[in-house]
């Protein structure tokens, strides 16, 4: 299975961009705008810029969604659980 979200040489190296809660936390915190629509916007943006440089995304459904199909051919991993 690690095989599967691994770079050619092995190791892993994920971008996790399944937080939600955090998320609006951080946001708040720096001025950004914690409404849902703006928070799914900047994960898209940070998948599309970030995506190839990595071995496996994490995305949450919730927020992430929309960034499902930025990641080009990145595995994907999304948590099974509900936030908080």
């Amino acid at each position: 299975m690690t095989q599967r979200i691994a770079s050619p040489r092995g190791a892993v190296c994920g971008l996790a961009l399944d937080h939600r809660d955090s998320l609006r936390v951080a946001a708040r915190r720096h001025g950004y705008p914690e409404d849902a629509a703006s928070l799914r916007a900047l994960k898209v943006e940070l998948v599309r810029g970030l995506a190839r440089l990595a071995s496996v995304v994490l995305l949450d459904v919730e927020l992430g969604l929309d960034a499902f199909t930025e990641r080009g051919g990145t595995p994907l991993v999304v948590p099974l659980e509900a936030q908080g």
